[in-house]
């Protein structure tokens, strides 16, 4: 860590391990990349950990958007969290509440203008909309609620969002206007409304962030 790192690197080195009783030297470089120079870029989440995070065009399961002229960094949160493993004896939490964590957050080098914790999925509509948006929000909930629980260090920045971004696969072939009736689906009341999905939601309203979801290759803008 160097005097240049931003505040939510310095808050992920020191002071959340801090409240976790961990010194700074115990924790592993961040899995973070500066996406430099690029206005639209694509993020692609590879389990293995081995590929890059920003990836090639077409690549992806989300396209953001910079509109701003702040620099950004992304950095894998859910390879982060797995250094925490005494979370899961803390007040006697099961360990699919424990193993729920989202994949990266994005944030500024320089200011706090915006904040997302982001989400990111490959499947048929079919799996997106049967589960992928449940598991996204619980994920994305319990992401935000576990740093909550410690500090407050979110609440600095202007614009918080929890961003769901998925991309269809598989055989499927769909046109435009199904991905878009798809899209509009997935966003509607009858869906945020289930129950697992509005509890998930309303943990990540009660902390001051929307939940927004992101069809790909629609983007996600960052203004």
């Amino acid at each position: 860590m160097t005097d240049m790192d931003s505040a939510l690197v310095k808050f992920l080195l020191v002071d959340y391990p801090a409240h976790r009783h961990k010194k700074a030297e115990q924790m592993k470089p961040l899995r973070r990349e500066c996406p430099q120079y690029k206005k639209t870029f694509e993020l692609h989440d590879d389990k293995e950990k081995l590929a890059d995070i920003l990836c090639y065009k077409d690549k992806g399961e989300v396209v953001i958007q910079n509109d701003t002229n702040v620099p950004l960094e992304v950095v894998d949160i859910e390879d982060y969290i797995e250094q925490f493993p005494e979370e899961a004896k803390e007040q006697g939490r099961k360990d699919d509440q424990v193993n729920c964590k989202c994949d990266f957050i994005i944030g500024p080098t320089e200011g706090d203008p915006f904040i997302l914790f982001v989400e990111l999925t490959q499947s048929t509509s079919k799996n997106i909309r049967d589960s992928k948006l449940t598991h996204a929000a619980q994920q994305l909930a319990r992401s935000i609620q576990r740093f909550y629980e410690k500090d407050k260090f979110f609440d600095r920045y202007e614009k918080k969002v929890a961003l769901f971004a998925y991309r269809v696969t598989g055989s499927e072939r769909l046109s435009k206007k199904a991905l878009k009736n798809m899209e509009i689906m997935l966003k509607s009341p009858i869906a945020v409304a289930r129950q697992p999905i509005k509890k998930a939601t309303h943990i990540i309203k009660s902390h001051g962030f929307t939940f927004e979801q992101r069809l790909y290759p629609t983007p996600y803008i960052i203004e």
